[in-house]
């Protein structure tokens, strides 16, 4: 009924996933070997439903996926309680509302040097890349500097984070998943050098105030610490990455709606951002396990089966 793959989805998935929502229920696909829920109200409640987890299934061989595995099934985003509850008060310890506020000033830095050095290249060739000289770069900048990343190393992270998502996609060829494995363990030894060195001279980063950060006698293990890092990075660039470049593709598209951001960007920046992430969203895929016979729009998905939540609006 709809195949991941298909260079006609990718190109434009919206058409596919409207004939999706027209099927009612959800559904199963081969494919992906889990539920699909393109409609609303479903996929609504399988995001709301507390007997659908986020449960990590860990790949094999171990040997080859050891540090890919433990960076997912020790993050935050890959746990259920009890073990998320305890993973969200410790990191809300150190990375917290006064933490992100903090950051503001050097926030406003980055966005103004980055702004400034694709101005400088437009003058001198007539064009810059508004992915490759400011979208990529701004969130990596400000993650690195969050955690306290050289600035030296920071070429280092777009890369690494790029090869762990590929594994996200459908059907991720072997090169791509050799990628992943290498650049795991990579990542993975980077930041536990990190954190050892923070732990014996501290600073201010996140780094070595996770290191630091207790709560009844409880702290964060090295694995924890190193996949909250990780998570940081990947989840917090791909798709501000993919978010901008498809907001602005699309506003770009639309003369009258450019126009309007033109003539007042300071007031309209926030409601902007809002419609770049609804009108053309990053992620469209977002898959759950049942952890108890669950029933979804009439379906009724088995303990153990996935199902997954689509993204699917119209572009209205």
């Amino acid at each position: 009924m709809i195949d991941f793959n298909d260079s006609a989805f990718i190109d434009d998935p919206y058409p596919a996933l409207k004939k999706l929502r027209e099927v009612g229920a959800p559904f199963w696909h081969e494919e992906t070997g889990m539920f699909l829920a393109a409609g609303f109200k479903d996929a609504s409640a399988v995001l709301r439903n507390r007997t659908l987890g986020r449960i990590f299934d860990p790949r094999t061989p171990e040997s080859k996926w050891e540090s890919f595995n433990w960076l997912h099934s020790d993050s935050i985003l890959d746990s259920e309680p009890p073990k998320h509850t305890r993973l969200r008060s410790l990191v809300m310890k150190a990375f917290n509302p006064k933490k992100i506020e903090s950051l503001r000033p050097e926030i406003e830095r980055i966005t103004a040097s980055l702004l400034d050095e694709a101005a400088k290249k437009h003058e001198a060739q007539g064009h810059f890349d508004l992915i490759a000289d400011f979208a990529e770069p701004l969130p990596v900048k400000v993650i690195a500097h969050l955690l306290g990343f050289p600035e030296k190393d920071e070429h280092l992270l777009r890369p690494w984070s790029q090869a762990i998502v590929k594994m996200y996609e459908v059907s991720p060829s072997i090169a791509d998943q050799e990628a992943a494995q290498l650049a795991s363990d990579e990542f993975a030894a980077y930041v536990h050098e990190l954190m050892l060195e923070r732990q014996t001279n501290p600073g201010t980063d996140l780094v070595s105030e996770l290191a630091a950060v207790r709560e009844e006698g409880e702290k964060l293990n090295t694995h924890e610490l190193i996949a909250t890092c990780v998570l940081l990075l990947n989840a917090g660039h791909e798709a501000s990455v993919n978010g901008f470049g498809n907001g602005m593709v699309a506003a770009l598209e639309n003369k009258t709606q450019m126009a309007k951001l033109n003539a007042d960007p300071d007031g309209l920046a926030l409601t902007a951002v809002d419609e770049f992430l609804r009108f053309d969203a990053p992620l469209h895929l977002f898959e759950r396990t049942a952890t108890e016979d669950t029933e979804i729009g009439g379906v009724t998905i088995k303990k153990g089966q996935k199902i997954a939540s689509l993204r699917s609006e119209e572009h209205t």
